[in-house]
């Protein structure tokens, strides 16, 4: 497959301005100016190319892409994507969202040219490496496909030499006592029905669903909180609760496990004579209340199984 000079790429569509929309949208548009540059391609919308970047390449915001690559280069691909279920009304349920609009960075004149159904027209509109809110350019695609330079396509690739910030610094958690935090950590998702568990944009089971990891599979954490962690899995980023995650350090990490409870943690002994119906009185230490609200998070998850985990 021919690669694209990722810069020749970002100039082509300067020939098309003026084109009305209704003739070339905006994936007709993007997908000539890759004819142009010697690269044929047929996908169905901005929604395909879109997650055909997350199997070539890489997607995330403006800002992730210049502290990972160090800049958004000249001929980088631009999105309007969110989380609004539009991709569902499109025929995909993948949780990857949907990304209903695409463009190229120029880095010249407003900074991003695409075929615009506001303006009627193939146009430019401002980009100025950041992310534009309220249904502006908020997500960069960059993808193998493309020669975007030496640099940038070594980090792409997967090279550690070619720049890559570790997900954790060298500064330990508790300073004088000699624990430091390991460069990289990862965990194993686990499941009890070996299904899949939600990947959310923010620590909470209100928050976005970005993905759906499923059982099994091993994760990157970048943060861990006391219920949640910020994980990486196939180019998303997302919040997976805890309790779903065995977590990868060396050696046991006290507390995030659930551990068995004993007779003596205020539960009936094995032989108790309780019947069906019987109104049991539990007391529970506040040394095992922690335990106690795991056991009852856990089965608050087996309820909501069918909408998903957390």
């Amino acid at each position: 497959m021919v690669m694209i000079n990722a810069e020749d790429f970002s100039k082509a569509g300067k020939a098309y301005i003026g084109t009305p929309y209704d003739t070339m949208d905006c994936q007709k548009f993007y997908e000539q100016c890759l004819k142009d540059c010697g690269l044929s391609m047929d996908l169905k919308g901005s929604n395909a190319w879109y997650r055909k970047f997350i199997e070539t390449g890489w997607v995330g915001s403006p800002e992730e892409c210049k502290a990972k690559f160090g800049a958004i280069p000249k001929g980088a691909t631009l999105f309007i994507h969110a989380y609004d279920g539009g991709e569902e009304k499109r025929g995909y349920h993948d949780g990857l969202g949907n990304a209903s609009h695409i463009g190229i960075r120029t880095g010249t004149g407003k900074g991003a040219i695409h075929s615009s159904y506001t303006a009627g027209c193939v146009a430019e509109s401002p980009f100025k490496d950041k992310t534009i809110r309220n249904g502006g350019w908020n997500t960069v695609g960059l993808s193998t496909l493309f020669d975007y330079g030496e640099t940038i396509n070594r980090i792409l690739k997967g090279d550690a030499s070619g720049g890559e910030v570790p997900p954790w610094d060298d500064t330990p958690e508790n300073p004088g006592e000699g624990d430091e935090m390991p460069k990289t950590m990862t965990a194993v998702v686990d499941v009890p029905n070996k299904s899949t568990v939600n990947m959310r944009a923010k620590a909470s089971q209100k928050a976005a669903l970005v993905e759906r990891v499923p059982h099994g599979e091993t994760v990157e954490v970048i943060e861990k909180q006391a219920n949640w962690s910020k994980c990486s899995w196939k180019q998303r980023r997302g919040w997976i609760m805890n309790v779903y995650l065995v977590f990868d350090t060396g050696e046991d990490e006290p507390g995030d496990e659930t551990e068995p409870m004993d007779p003596g943690d205020g539960f009936p002994d094995d032989g108790a004579d309780v019947q069906p119906g019987d109104m049991v009185t539990i007391q529970i230490s506040a040394e095992n209340a922690v335990h106690f609200l795991t056991v009852m998070e856990l089965v608050e998850n087996q309820i909501v199984e069918q909408i998903g985990r957390g």
